[in-house]
């Protein structure tokens, strides 16, 4: 009895403590910074179609919805940042713009 071959990928995501992990669209549950994900590959007969499908699916999979659920969050928080920047320091880059406008003219 041969035993099923599978395609494993397993992720480490350094995410900052203060992002919480995204939701799963299709499970609605947590996704993990770090866990692995296995494809099955089918049968021997088609081997190389059944390598090309799982390494399609994974790509999806861990593409859409892993790493770019991952992505959001992070982004999102900060954008938070920037924007906190941005309202602190505007009085400072009012004044540098006006600078190098009256330097150009």
């Amino acid at each position: 009895m041969a035993s099923e071959k599978k395609l494993t990928i397993s992720y480490s995501l350094k995410v900052p403590k203060d992002v919480e992990s995204p939701l799963s669209q299709k499970t609605g549950k947590p996704i993990p910074p770090n866990d692995s994900v296995s494809f099955t590959l089918g049968n021997e007969t088609d081997h190389y179609k059944n390598v090309l499908a799982a390494l399609q699916e994974a790509k999806e999979v861990t593409g859409q919805d892993i790493l770019t659920p991952w992505r959001d969050a992070v982004g999102d928080k900060e954008k938070g940042k920037d924007a906190k920047k941005q309202k602190a320091g505007t009085a400072t880059e009012d004044g540098e713009e006006e600078e190098e406008e009256e330097g150009e003219a």
